[in-house]
């Protein structure tokens, strides 16, 4: 069953505007609001004991954020290339470094083109919850709470 105050929230915009990523072969998006600056990646400084998934931390404008690859999270193949990027992305003032494998777009997305992942589901995730149709292709909207959140990224690399 959708949560209704997910549901009730999106019916009251009209339209999403997505920064659009690629990990491996499939789409993202996150809420542009959400995106502070995309980056070109730079070598982190490696945090002693930290979970595999904490690149380390970079310093970005006079601000040392952590740095997360979220291909590690989701099981991908990690090939840097000229294409990879840091998306910085800001929740409650707080901020966090994202690599993915390439920016793609930035794009609206009318809600009516937006479906919740149903929590009981098969496919329920706890980094997705909303998919966005955009012409032939499929959008896996990101929750920007579970970025931040270690517990999901504990769900996902026990898996």
């Amino acid at each position: 069953m959708k949560n209704l105050n997910e549901a009730n929230a999106l019916n009251e915009i009209k339209e999403m505007q997505l920064v659009i990523f690629r990990l491996g072969k499939e789409e993202y998006g996150v809420s542009i609001k959400h995106v502070k600056e995309i980056n070109k990646t730079c070598k982190p400084t490696k945090m002693p004991y930290t979970e595999g998934y904490i690149e380390g931390v970079i310093q970005l404008r006079e601000e040392i954020i952590p740095l997360v690859d979220l291909r590690k999270c989701f099981g991908k193949e990690i090939n840097n290339n000229e294409d990879s990027r840091i998306v910085v992305v800001e929740l409650q003032n707080e901020k966090m470094g994202v690599i993915v494998d390439e920016v793609v777009e930035v794009k609206k997305i009318t809600t009516d083109n937006i479906e919740f992942v149903d929590e009981s589901s098969i496919i329920a995730n706890p980094f997705v919850k909303l998919i966005g149709k955009s012409e032939n292709r499929l959008l896996l909207i990101m929750d920007i709470n579970c970025i931040f959140d270690k517990e999901y990224y504990r769900i996902v690399m026990e898996r």
